[in-house]
């Protein structure tokens, strides 16, 4: 509440403090349209910024940003700028816009995608290549072997490091297992009444609310 209060009140301020303040000349509200802002040259391909490096491509997206917040005047204004990153600007953020408006259920599935491969030691933006590719539940993991992986590298348009390779290679090469462990893992985890008895905050009676 608070929080979203002062950040309302930055946010008018702010508005009011950029040079020519309210009063601007009348044309500046509808100055970028929304097609200009959009690449106009297609996607910036993998790794390129698609032309949006210069500084007065920033200042614009910024301008159009400022006005945007203005008249929504959102509670959250840093979630209305990621939202309005992800809307208009999926290919500059490989795979995050895709992550970030994701459906609870779903999410919770990835997450636990992300969360195995964290387990193995891969990081969330190579799991990222597998959510990406459509393999975004364990069950459609265990589906993969290691020749899979070329087309993962493909459909995602990158080259893995060659530790990441052979790490990778090794997990799917005995996928089914690996997951079956991983799940066996997380329901011991979530049952934790029956290992550490002691000394969690006065042992018991810790271990009865932490469940």
């Amino acid at each position: 509440g608070a929080m979203a209060r002062s950040m309302a009140a930055l946010g008018s301020t702010a508005g009011s403090r950029m040079p020519g303040g309210p009063g601007l000349p009348s044309g500046y509200e509808e100055d970028p349209p929304q097609g200009q802002i959009q690449p106009s040259r297609g996607p910036g391909g993998p790794g390129g910024a698609g032309g949006y490096s210069s500084a007065s491509a920033v200042s614009q997206l910024f301008a159009r940003l400022s006005q945007e917040i203005e008249e929504k005047q959102p509670k959250n204004c840093i979630h209305f700028m990621v939202d309005f990153l992800c809307k208009h600007y999926p290919e500059h953020l490989h795979g995050f816009a895709s992550i970030w408006q994701m459906d609870p259920d779903l999410e919770r599935e990835r997450h636990e995608v992300v969360n195995f491969f964290k387990a193995h030691k891969i990081s969330t933006a190579v799991s990222a290549h597998f959510t990406n590719a459509g393999y975004d539940t364990l069950d459609t993991l265990t589906t993969l072997t290691p020749d899979s992986l070329v087309d993962i590298e493909a459909f995602n348009n990158v080259k893995w490091l060659p530790g990441h390779k052979v790490r990778l290679q090794q997990i799917f090469g005995e996928i089914s297992a690996r997951v079956r462990a991983y799940r066996q893992e997380l329901d011991r985890a979530s049952h934790p009444h029956h290992r550490h008895h002691h000394g969690h905050h006065g042992g018991h009676h810790g271990g009865h609310h932490g469940g």
